[in-house]
């Protein structure tokens, strides 16, 4: 049974990524198909002179339907190849950097450790950021990636089964609207419509959610996702064994076995820990030279400088707006 809704949510998947590849990203396509056929439905017709009317009419038609194709395509907002290309990697990028950013700076804690943000807590008499849980995860896991599960010591994990390690479905909406305030833009940018824009970064987010829910809870020996909590985690399980996800399960294993957990921050989304210098050695946890030229980093931090904006106001309102975490009892 399990095997059957994986492949009938395989086939959906399937059929509606083509759906929005021929309808969004170069919906002139099925036109140019449609207008082809009917050309050589009307050089049949014309061989044959006893149809002429016939082939009259189907002329018509031909040059109705071409004219009705491509003024859909227009109101369409047609994407070509380039622009395609281009926005699918800036989405990517963007994910990556919110991945890293949201992992290191407000799940470690690097947040309260930032100049800026101290002017804000000083200013509105905010409390120290306490995060979500994930430096409580931290201190649980050992270098196997099993857990050292003790009740009580750690509160804040304790109700949770999948011991802050799954993405629950409030945890994607959040990863949505940050991605999506800072991809709006950008594609919109690179010519892309709103009508193509929405559905193809809440496609890009439930993948990634998918991804985060079959790989991490498992890989540290806890329980697949229930659709109830968040993507669920049976959609990519059949992948586990695959070569991408011994990859981002290697990866992260060497975040957790770095000095500090300072290291390889990005889970599924790999990318901005190579650009900055912060990937480590799966096994050992060693800091790695980084296999970008130093200059890759300043020139990318110019290229999202018109996205800053965005990016502070998403930083001051889970700053302000999370709440504090039950206070550990002392062992």
């Amino acid at each position: 049974m399990a095997m059957v809704r994986r492949r009938c949510f395989a086939l959906l998947v399937v059929g509606l990524t083509y759906r929005l590849a021929s309808d969004f990203v170069v919906p002139g396509a099925v036109g140019r198909l449609s207008a082809t056929r009917t050309i050589a439905q009307t050089d049949r017709l014309n061989a044959n002179p006893g149809r002429g009317s016939s082939a009259t009419a189907v002329r018509a038609f031909d040059g109705a339907a071409w004219e009705s194709s491509s003024s859909s395509s227009a109101l369409d907002l047609p994407i070509g190849m380039a622009e395609a290309v281009l926005g699918l990697a800036a989405l990517y990028a963007i994910m990556s950097m919110a991945e890293y950013v949201y992992h290191r700076y407000f799940q470690h804690l690097g947040l309260n450790k930032v100049g800026a943000v101290r002017t804000v807590r000083k200013t509105f008499k905010l409390n120290t950021f306490q995060g979500d849980g994930h430096v409580e995860h931290h201190r649980e896991t050992l270098d196997d990636m099993t857990l050292d599960v003790e009740p009580g010591r750690e509160l804040v994990l304790d109700n949770d089964p999948f011991r802050g390690t799954s993405f629950p479905w409030h945890g994607s909406l959040k990863m949505f609207t940050g991605v999506f305030l800072l991809a709006f833009p950008t594609l919109t940018f690179l010519g892309w419509s709103a009508q193509v824009i929405v559905p193809v970064v809440v496609s890009a987010m439930l993948f990634h959610a998918l991804l985060w829910n079959a790989l991490h809870p498992h890989m540290h020996g806890l329980p697949d996702v229930p659709l109830e909590v968040g993507a669920p985690s049976w959609v990519l399980k059949g992948f586990r064994d695959s070569a991408l996800f011994n990859f981002l399960r290697e990866n992260h294993a060497g975040h957790h076995r770095a000095v500090g957990s300072h290291g390889n921050y990005n889970v599924c989304c790999p990318g901005v820990d190579q650009i900055v210098g912060t990937n480590v050695d799966p096994v050992t946890g060693v800091p790695q030279p980084k296999p970008v030229p130093d200059w890759v980093a300043p020139l990318c931090l110019l290229a999202i400088t018109p996205l800053m904006p965005a990016m502070a106001l998403l930083c001051l309102v889970v700053l302000v707006t999370y709440p504090p975490l039950p206070k550990a009892t002392a062992k």
